[in-house]
């Protein structure tokens, strides 16, 4: 069993109540390891490994994130152009999506989505929906083959294209993610954000963003962070227009392609 009394190297103490009442999620990672703690001291973040698993646990404590508060765009006239924006995108896209499905269950054994857990608005989780794009594949050792290794013709193809982020319409209509925002990257980076690059998550994160259009792979993980900072602080109609507009235009050109999970 884990212990629920913490302390971090900087000396503050957390005490976590055996009914987990302050813990937003507990997600089981892996078997094995030792009785260590580290976490951030914000409070944020606690990643606890046990002696039996190892739980990545996102713990309200007393020091909470000072979030950039959301302007009146993105409170109300955002959402609802995406969800509008969304619906009418999987109505007429939906001939597309559904060829896509059929070709990546036959291409993935009948699994056709890819389902993965991300960090949303304020680092609250949810679950990105996508078309998969990789195989499951291990060497003979039982350690997973790099994404270049593992990703499949038909995955190489709805990514140049783009189709296999067409499921997140449907974040987008749970109201998980924004059409145009920062992209959701995985939970495991967390604990590496400063308190700056962390207010990328004040606001929804995206389909695409500024920091697609700008470079997406071409450009540094520092680069990206200021680009997604520059467009929480300048959020508007206007911008979001400018991305979309971009976002077609690459797309369109087959630059820039994400060859990432």
């Amino acid at each position: 069993m884990c212990s629920s009394n913490f302390q971090s190297q900087s000396g503050a103490r957390f005490l976590l109540p055996q009914n987990l009442t302050t813990i937003n999620r507990v997600r089981l990672l892996s078997k094995g390891g030792h009785n260590t703690a580290g976490f951030r001291d914000l409070g944020i973040l606690v990643a606890i490994k046990c002696s039996h698993s190892q739980a990545l646990v996102l713990y309200q404590g007393k020091h909470t994130m000072n979030w950039k508060q959301p302007s009146r765009y993105s409170r109300y006239a955002k959402p609802a152009f995406d969800r509008v924006a969304a619906l009418v995108l999987l109505i007429v896209l939906s001939p597309v999506l559904l060829a896509g499905v059929v070709l990546s269950a036959i291409a993935s054994r009948g699994q056709p989505f890819f389902v993965h857990e991300r960090p949303g608005f304020r680092e609250q989780s949810f679950r990105l929906l996508k078309l998969r794009t990789m195989r499951d594949e291990v060497d003979s050792k039982g350690k997973r083959l790099s994404n270049i290794e593992r990703i499949t013709p038909l995955g190489h193809f709805l990514r140049k294209t783009s189709i296999d982020e067409i499921p997140q319409l449907f974040n987008v209509l749970a109201g998980h993610i924004s059409l145009v925002g920062p992209r959701p990257l995985e939970v495991r980076y967390l604990p590496h954000y400063t308190n700056n690059q962390r207010q990328r998550h004040a606001v929804l994160p995206g389909i695409t963003g500024w920091a697609q259009v700008k470079g997406r792979n071409s450009i540094s993980w520092e680069k990206k962070f200021e680009l997604d900072i520059e467009y929480v602080r300048t959020q508007s109609l206007l911008f979001d227009m400018k991305i979309l507009l971009l976002t077609v235009y690459k797309v369109l050109k087959g630059s820039d392609v994400n060859a990432g999970a």
